[in-house]
């Protein structure tokens, strides 16, 4: 394994490790990230991290952010990251369920809006997956 993996969200390490690379979502589409790959910074979209091991592949499900790829290391900044195994479905349809009310009552501000409007995308792209 050649390529150095760290995912980032809120101040939490998602994942920290050696891989083989990694395939991640951009606005543009998915683009794979191995071993020697050139300098990048990227917009993160929606979607699934795969990361490629020695063990199996892994996913990470995220929603947003960077990537930063230079010398072999990869750091990915996550608006939104979770592990499938640590998600519980009742607390996502939950989470959806509030969301929606909230959208319907039409009292948040714009910024609050934009949040909840990402974080509802998120939990419904999460939920049909887990």
């Amino acid at each position: 394994m050649n390529v150095n993996l760290k995912i980032i969200s809120h101040n939490q390490d998602i994942f920290s490790g050696m891989t083989h690379g990694v395939y991640l979502p951009t606005p543009q589409g998915r683009i794979g990230i191995l071993d020697s790959h050139e300098n990048l910074i990227s917009e993160l979209g929606l979607g699934v991290v795969k990361i490629i091991m020695d063990d199996g592949d892994h996913e990470i499900f995220i929603n947003g952010g960077v990537v930063e790829v230079k010398n072999n290391e990869i750091i990915i900044l996550a608006a939104h990251a979770s592990k499938p195994d640590n998600i519980i479905k009742a607390e996502i349809e939950e989470a959806i369920e509030l969301a929606k009310k909230k959208l319907a009552e039409q009292t948040l501000a714009p910024d609050e809006l934009a949040k909840l409007e990402s974080q509802l995308k998120f939990d419904l792209f999460v939920k049909d997956r887990v």
